[in-house]
């Protein structure tokens, strides 16, 4: 969550903010304008990837008492402002639609739709007006005082460095005058260490992971950037919010239980290996061959395939369903 902008976290009435995080740098604006006029507000701002987040987001859209939802280019092509818009109510409360280019969405037809701030501002209601304290203890106390842990980390980092200065010193000899009869004592030789593929949290007790020497948090490389975008859209990469590039890490801690492929290759299915909840896989198009791949996937238990992708070779000892979809 934005340190700047806290998101609210009360049981007051609150607006819930549904925008692409592509849009972050024209949404973000009008999020504190609504902010510094005491607006309760919850946004999905800094969800880490791999937590529950369409649980929190589920839970937090549905205590809502008004919606406000950004509509341009990329939220059109996003699964999750779609799962927004699909549930955000517009006959229960109001959903307002704030247009950030030349697109509308079509299921917000019957919703208020405005361009300007000042347009937004003149529907808002009173009622979702708080204090501007009450609901953000966490970001308002770090905002005003400081962070308490950020503190401590700085403390602790001086002393790892104050100490590792010391004993550096100590073996080159800088204190010998202060320290008489004291000569540094050379430090036996070290083997080199094996390296180790942390996994983290979620451990595949199952699966093959066949990147054994590849630690987790390193950048997956792809054998084609077809692929790499059909893995992105996949599993809404760019709606994460993430700068970093795509690691092994992100797929192994990630909650997904089925997975949707709008387009699909061999070398896609290599990757649903990692994931270790996945237990249902549905593929829309693609070229295929063989699903032998998917063998390597722990718990998969379902694969549903449009008809127009077959002929598809499935293996004789395939632990899963394969389903054709018309």
């Amino acid at each position: 969550m934005s340190e700047r902008i806290p998101a609210y976290e009360g049981r007051e009435p609150y607006i819930f903010v549904s925008y692409a995080h592509r849009n972050s740098e024209k949404v973000m604006p009008i999020i504190e304008a609504l902010f510094s006029e005491k607006y309760r507000l919850w946004y999905d701002e800094g969800i880490a990837p791999g937590s529950e987040w369409p649980k929190n987001i589920e839970d937090h859209l549905r205590a809502a008492s008004a919606v406000l939802v950004f509509v341009s280019e990329e939220s059109l092509i996003s699964p999750n402002c779609e799962n927004e818009v699909v549930h955000a109510g517009a006959d229960t409360r109001p959903v307002y639609q704030f247009t950030l280019g030349d697109k509308v969405h079509p299921k917000l037809s019957g919703c208020e739709t405005v361009k300007e701030y000042a347009e937004l501002r003149a529907l808002l209601d009173d009622v979702l007006i708080g204090d501007g304290v009450t609901g953000y203890e966490r970001g308002v106390g770090t905002a005003k005082k400081g962070n308490f842990w950020t503190a401590i980390i700085a403390v602790a980092v001086c002393l790892i460095i104050a100490l590792g200065t010391g004993v550096y010193g100590l073996n080159n000899g800088w204190f010998n005058d202060m320290l008489p009869g004291l000569a540094p004592v050379a430090l036996a030789e070290q083997p080199e260490p094996k390296e180790v593929v942390q996994m983290g949290s979620n451990v595949i007790t199952h699966g093959i992971f066949e990147q054994t020497n590849q630690k987790l948090t390193e950048e997956i490389v792809f054998e084609s950037e077809k692929t790499r975008e059909m893995l992105y859209d996949a599993i809404g990469f760019y709606d994460w919010g993430q700068e970093t590039p795509l690691t092994y890490e992100n797929l192994t801690t990630c909650s997904n239980d089925e997975i949707w492929l709008n387009n699909c290759n061999e070398e896609l299915l290599k990757y649903m290996q990692y994931f270790p909840q996945l237990r249902k896989i549905s593929i829309a198009g693609g070229e295929l061959e063989t699903l032998e791949p998917l063998l390597y996937c722990a718990e998969l238990e379902t694969v549903c395939i449009m008809a127009n992708i077959f002929p598809v070779e499935i293996p004789e000892n395939a632990p899963f369903t394969v389903e054709v979809m018309n």
